[in-house]
């Protein structure tokens, strides 16, 4: 989930576990190479079908830029 930063928002990037995690929940950037759980998540696309998706993987590869389309799925279509 894509979050607007507020006030309480950490200064860092954070990730947090939600389906099927164990704790430590929240991960940060630094401690990501070292976090051994699964990024899991049911997702509801405006087209009406339902998924589970794994993002682990996206999240791992390059975590600053992980909302990019990819390809099972697209968060936004950027402003042109």
């Amino acid at each position: 989930m894509l979050l607007k930063p507020t006030r309480e928002t950490p200064p860092f990037l954070v990730f947090q576990h939600w389906h099927g995690a164990t704790y430590p929940f929240v991960v940060s950037c630094r401690n990501l190479a070292r976090d051994g759980q699964q990024f899991i998540s049911p997702v509801v696309f405006v087209d009406g079908h339902a998924a589970n998706h794994d993002f682990t993987k996206t999240i791992h590869a390059n975590p600053d830029f992980c909302s990019e389309p990819a390809k099972d799925w697209v968060w936004y279509i950027p402003k042109q």
